[in-house]
């Protein structure tokens, strides 16, 4: 024969209200209360997830950290990193990984053995198990370091050699090329400006040893642009742009200063406030100049001024 119940809120210590199950009292006795719902057993997984609706935010959680229930993670080393139970992972990386304590995953929880271990400041993992495990790999770890410092000092000096054999320059005033160029196509038609390709020796012999010269190496083309005076002298980006038809010339320069003449000898240097080119950049103009049978002397110098 079925029971009738009736369920109603009981105060309890514990919570605000709880749902409590009551029977009818038999006359000539008090009522008894049977608990309907039974809180829920603080059961972890491995990596500590459970049921956060059963523990509020500031309610001590797994290996007693605080849970925060707004986001469902642990902020461990008072708030250094979070780590998620549910992914079973931190949400940032770990700057003592790879080559450190913090193990080869820079985001793995206790390098993925929450049983062995714990990590309350979410920096590293502690247990003995680990550190044993730390202490067997950390030289494995240290050559990997050591390797790769010397792969990416190998990558330094490679993209070093790159830049003094082939890498373009950056004009640092693009946004006056236009100009410049108008400027140029100017005195070249006032004839107050020697503009050539050097294709010979002989394209410098009609060179005014007195003029202001200035060079310009592009990936096809040595160009000079020669004038009398400073006002009428052009910028380095100017003569690389002129060097074609097509634009976008500028964008190809190689090398780039200025050339004279000195007791019969010929000198280049890599003055150009232009593009600032690297000293190395010296080795490239010479090597250009000297395919065309033009022995030159290279002279570095100090560059930042525009030219």
């Amino acid at each position: 024969m079925p029971v009738n119940m009736t369920l109603k809120h009981v105060p309890s210590p514990d919570k605000p209200s709880t749902l409590k199950a009551q029977r009818p009292a038999p006359p000539g006795s008090n009522p008894t209360q049977i608990p309907l719902l039974k809180g829920q057993p603080r059961a972890y997984t491995p990596y500590g997830f459970r049921n956060a609706s059963a523990a509020p935010t500031g309610a001590l959680g797994f290996n007693g950290e605080f849970l925060s229930t707004a986001f469902g993670c642990y902020a461990l080393g008072n708030g250094h990193r979070l780590y998620n139970p549910r992914l079973m992972r931190f949400i940032s990386p770990d700057r003592w990984s790879p080559f450190f304590k913090g193990g080869l995953n820079p985001y793995a929880y206790c390098l993925n053995d929450p049983v062995n271990a714990k990590d309350p400041r979410g920096r590293s993992p502690a247990g003995p198990v680990i550190q044993r495990t730390q202490s067997m790999f950390r030289p494995v770890f240290m050559q990997g370091a050591q390797r790769m410092l010397s792969t990416a000092g190998n990558y330094i000096t490679t993209t070093k050699s790159i830049t003094a054999s082939g890498r373009t320059l950056f004009n640092r005033f693009a946004e006056d090329l236009q100009p410049e160029v108008h400027h140029l196509k100017r005195v070249i038609k006032n004839v107050s400006t020697i503009f050539k390709e050097v294709k010979s020796v002989h394209s410098l012999a009609d060179l005014d040893a007195s003029n202001r010269h200035k060079y310009v190496v592009t990936d096809e083309k040595i160009m000079i642009g020669s004038s009398t005076t400073d006002r009428n002298a052009p910028s380095h980006a100017s003569i690389a742009e002129l060097s074609d038809s097509d634009p976008g010339a500028s964008d190809k320069v190689l090398a780039a200063g200025h050339i004279f003449f000195k007791d019969g000898t010929l000198y280049i240097n890599n003055h150009s406030g232009h593009f600032l080119p690297h000293p190395d950049r010296l080795e490239i103009a010479q090597a250009r100049f000297g395919a065309l049978n033009i022995i030159v002397v290279t002279v570095v110098k100090n560059v930042g001024s525009r030219s």
